[in-house]
């Protein structure tokens, strides 16, 4: 689900929140520390283990359902009916 930064959302105890956007400079200092090779890999194993193998095939069956958080339909909605 896509949220807002400060939105808050009420997750069922299954589903796990991380915001996708890090910092990588502030006030021109790099504030990000790069994970190792092994770290990475094994992110990457952790998280695809939780894809459905249709999904992880290289021609999908079904497609990745992506849902907006209340807040941001609202703003889609407004947006759509500001350009009517």
């Amino acid at each position: 689900m896509l949220c807002l930064q400060d939105e808050k959302l009420n997750l069922s105890s299954k589903l796990k929140a991380k915001e996708l956007l890090v910092p990588i400079f502030r006030a021109g200092a790099c504030v990000y520390e790069l994970p190792s090779l092994e770290q990475t890999r094994d992110f990457l194993k952790q998280n695809l283990s939780l894809f459905d193998e249709d999904l992880k095939a290289l021609q999908a069956k079904k497609s990745y359902e992506l849902r907006l958080s209340n807040a941001l339909l609202n703003i889609k909605d407004d947006l759509i009916k500001a350009l009517r």
